[in-house]
């Protein structure tokens, strides 16, 4: 179940076996994975917290605070930054896992994750303090300002993500969500035509995709 990124069904086999520290430990473990894949940040490190008490300090639970740390941080940058690694590493997880609801779900908050982020710290001119970008209406008005403030040099830098957010293979990904019951329609995933736009060419295979 770990393997496969299914923590819940981890901690129901927990609750058969006998308590003693290692396991009141590894139940703390997945119960952090299970909030941080809910994005409950704070509520994952107390429970990394209480895991390092019953399992001491392990290197791969110092590597899992540092990585979460950031998602808390008070500089706005460092923590947008952090959101949108956190997004690909939890993308990472359910492309191995074939899990394509959940995979396209972060899949279109990474996208307005990068968006925002590129919209709210690329300014070539430093802003007057930090006010988060809000917004109303749809995506592709965003999408429609972000390219307006490129344009004029307003905004600077990240190209590679800006070319990233608007390439055909991301549009075409998301395509696939805004026609599946996650979207606009009660269509069935596709997962053919999911991989393959988001490898960015039908020219390989699926398991390569």
């Amino acid at each position: 179940f770990v393997h496969d990124y299914d923590y819940p069904a981890a901690l129901e086999i927990l609750s058969d076996i006998k308590y003693t520290d290692k396991v009141r430990g590894l139940e703390e473990v997945l119960l952090m994975m299970v909030d941080r894949f809910n994005f409950s940040i704070d509520s994952a490190l107390k429970h990394l917290k209480k895991a390092k008490s019953y399992l001491g300090d392990a290197i791969i639970l110092e590597d899992t605070k540092r990585a979460l740390m950031p998602l808390l941080s008070n500089d706005k940058k460092t923590r947008d930054l952090a959101r949108i690694v956190e997004l690909f590493r939890q993308i990472y997880c359910f492309i191995e896992a074939d899990d394509s609801p959940s995979f396209l779900v972060r899949f279109y908050r990474v996208r307005e994750a990068i968006l925002l982020y590129l919209l709210n710290h690329n300014y070539t001119v430093e802003q007057n303090g930090y006010t988060e970008k809000n917004y109303k209406g749809t995506f592709y008005k965003l999408f429609d300002e972000l390219e307006e403030k490129y344009m004029s040099w307003e905004l600077d830098g990240n190209y590679g993500a800006y070319f990233y957010i608007k390439s055909t293979n991301v549009a075409n990904t998301l395509n696939s969500r805004n026609k599946s019951f996650l979207g606009h329609s009660r269509k069935p995933n596709d997962k053919n035509r999911l991989w393959r736009s988001y490898y960015g060419t039908g020219r390989t295979t699926l398991e390569k995709a």
